[in-house]
């Protein structure tokens, strides 16, 4: 099934005109290799990605320091928020931590779609106002609790991804270094 409907078809029901609409939209299919992007950073991203197989980060750097904002699996959708909705080149980038195969839809036929069929729309509503909330709690995980609280959330919230990603995406994610992962994973 395709990834897009798959995953719009958990957040709400969709009709079975929404479902044929989404099936003939021009999908364009992106296959990367470990290591390489998805999208680079200052390309701009005017789609949204949904990951058929493999594992994404999304991450940008400050002073040569990766910041990885979050990760993306099978049956999730990722773009660079900021890219999308303003139309400009941004500094975050989107990068293969497996082989990943990915559908993309452009902003511009989803809307169009949104105007068409209210169940997308209700679907891409509700995506959209997940990811800012998943976004407000990693902001808000980020301020209030010490790196031994966040890793203990995260290997509870993402036990299967601990097995697929490395220890130094990890530290990355939790905003601390390889040694000081290796100090709360030994207590």
């Amino acid at each position: 099934m395709n990834p897009c409907i798959r995953l719009f078809s958990k957040i709400t029901r969709l009709t079975p005109e929404a479902i044929e609409a989404l099936t003939k939209v021009g999908y364009e299919k992106y296959s990367v290799k470990k290591g390489a992007p998805l999208i680079r950073v200052h390309q701009g991203c005017q789609e949204l990605f949904f990951i058929e197989e493999g594992l994404v980060k999304l991450r940008f750097f400050k002073d040569d320091k990766e910041f990885i904002m979050r990760f993306f699996k099978e049956g999730e959708a990722v773009t660079d928020l900021a890219s999308f909705y303003g139309n400009t080149s941004d500094k975050y980038e989107i990068i293969a931590l497996a082989t990943t195969k990915a559908f993309a839809i452009p902003l511009q036929a989803l809307e169009q779609l949104c105007t068409q069929h209210p169940s997308i729309n209700t679907a891409y509503r509700k995506f959209m106002l997940m990811a800012n909330l998943n976004m407000i709690q990693r902001i808000s995980e980020m301020l209030e609790q010490d790196a031994s609280i966040r890793y203990k959330n995260f290997s509870q919230q993402n036990a299967e991804l601990l097995q697929r990603i490395n220890l130094g995406d990890v530290a990355s994610y939790l905003g601390i270094t390889q040694v000081s992962l290796s100090r709360i994973r030994a207590k």
